[in-house]
């Protein structure tokens, strides 16, 4: 059972977990973006950042006629460590001339 389940997730027949279903999502986006290889380390500055420069906070939607806040849903998923580590370099490096120009 356990060896037929792999087969079919690994063939994609099977979504499987929000997990799995979100590290195939991600790998098929950084190919399609062209960010899918090796990337430099970030700068020792950005390793510990909190979250983005610049533009609005994690989270945030923008705002209703009131001024108020909208916020969006989250989900939490585990990434396999390469993967993270691929995702995290490739956007700080492909939005740093950007977050350059906006300084």
């Amino acid at each position: 059972m356990r060896t037929e389940r792999a087969r079919l997730r690994e063939s994609g027949k099977l979504a499987g977990t929000v997990d799995l279903v979100v590290t195939r999502a991600v790998r098929a986006e950084l190919r399609s973006r062209g960010m899918d290889r090796d990337w430099d380390a970030l700068p020792s500055h950005a390793v510990s950042a909190p979250g983005r420069p610049v533009g609005t906070g994690n989270g945030r939607e923008g705002t209703d006629e009131e001024g108020r806040t909208l916020l969006s849903g989250r989900v939490t998923v585990k990434l396999p460590d390469d993967l993270a580590e691929r995702l995290v370099r490739g956007c700080y490096w492909t939005s740093a001339p950007a977050v350059k120009a906006l300084w």
